[in-house]
């Protein structure tokens, strides 16, 4: 999912109101469960409609959440009244990378063209790991078309050791 800008900022806004609560495991919980009930399209259409009053939009998320804590309430009728509910769950993911971070854990996406066996799955963990200091948690995907070798993203970073893009550029330079 693309995470755009104004998502950003309200995750980042959340995540500095719920580490000086203290409270960054009840606040994902919560922001996890409110994605959950308010994503069904129904819920969407009706609050993206303009002919529906911003008071009606926000009781019909009172009902949806009832019993939620008055802070996670205030954020919905917040993304209510701004017309960005259908951003709770960009909100969400960041928010999610954000508690992560601070826990000094990263998030690597790990392409390969076929399943990657465990051992080297653990040995791709622990030399990210190494590179970055941090607690790696692994994401895998399989793309054939990589040919072979893996391509590994974590946070702005990109390896690329796959054996298509080795072969592009002996091409470009055969070519040259």
């Amino acid at each position: 999912m693309a995470i755009t800008r104004t998502a950003r900022r309200y995750a980042r806004a959340v995540f500095d109101i719920a580490l000086d609560e203290g409270s960054l495991d009840t606040w994902q919980r919560d922001l996890q469960a409110m994605a959950i009930r308010l994503a069904a399209p129904e819920v969407l259409a009706f609050a993206g409609d303009p002919a529906v009053t911003v008071a009606a939009k926000q009781a019909l998320v009172d009902e949806g959440l009832a019993g939620m804590e008055r802070r996670r309430l205030s954020l919905a009728h917040l993304l209510i009244e701004r017309g960005r509910l259908a951003e709770l769950p960009a909100i969400v993911e960041e928010f999610d990378r954000l508690v992560r971070e601070h826990q000094g854990i990263a998030e690597a996406e790990v392409t390969t063209a076929v399943p990657l066996a465990e051992e080297d799955a653990q040995e791709v963990q622990r030399r990210l790991a190494s590179i970055t200091g941090k607690t790696v948690v692994l994401r895998r995907k399989v793309d054939p078309a990589i040919v072979g070798g893996l391509v590994v993203r974590i946070g702005d970073r990109l390896i690329d050791a796959s054996l298509a893009t080795r072969l592009e550029v002996l091409r470009s330079q055969l070519a040259g």
